[in-house]
């Protein structure tokens, strides 16, 4: 094994409802407002190529019939930036350190890279990876483009994803041909074959 990636939310971070509320504080609505808000970034996700602003925010406002400005969505990026810090599983750390002594560390996100990196630093987990791989460089996954970018020269087989999501993460993985952990913090793929429910777990099998 050379190269790990990881997703981060939901695996290196867990993602929080009280987070809509920023989208909501932002736009000047309720929470459902800041709902609708998330689930139109979502749509954008499912539909689009490379992430691009402006684009995202024209996909927006034409699917809500609204008029924001990219001033209102830079607040956004920069309050996503720093409050979505919410939790980091325990052990998180000291796995890192211990994966990052052995192996090259890669974040491969669906969302803006920078944007993720800035969370990752406010937990002190940034320095533990080479790159974080957005879907601002690449298609998001489960597009093969950024597995492939990541492994790079690497044998395949000297490469692995470990994620939280088996319709993104894992099949991503899946397609570009590498091995794929899924992260089941929840237990809701019991059978699965080749998953942990604890981040910790990494120690023992890597």
């Amino acid at each position: 094994m050379e190269k790990i990636i990881f997703d981060l939310d939901n695996t290196l971070m867990m993602f929080n409802d009280r987070y809509i509320y920023d989208y909501s504080s932002i736009i000047n609505g309720t929470y459902e407002d800041g709902m609708k808000l998330y689930k139109s970034i979502g749509k954008y996700e499912d539909s689009t190529g490379i992430y691009n602003k402006k684009e995202l925010l024209r996909f927006i406002n034409e699917d809500m019939n609204l008029n924001y400005t990219m001033e209102l969505f830079d607040k956004l990026l920069d309050a996503i930036s720093n409050n979505w810090i919410y939790y980091v599983p325990d052990g998180t750390k000291e796995v890192l350190n211990y994966l990052y002594c052995k192996y090259e560390l890669y974040v491969l996100t669906n969302w803006f890279s920078d944007c993720q990196a800035n969370r990752l630093k406010h937990v002190e987990l940034l320095k533990y990876f080479r790159e974080i791989v957005g879907a601002d460089k690449f298609k998001p996954k489960p597009n093969v483009d950024g597995y492939l970018y990541i492994t790079g020269d690497t044998n395949k087989e000297d490469v692995i994803m470990i994620g939280d999501n088996v319709d993104i993460d894992i099949k991503g993985a899946n397609d570009a041909g590498i091995n794929s952990i899924l992260i089941d913090y929840k237990n809701r793929y019991p059978d699965y074959e080749k998953r942990i429910t604890d981040i910790k777990e990494l120690k023992k099998i890597l």
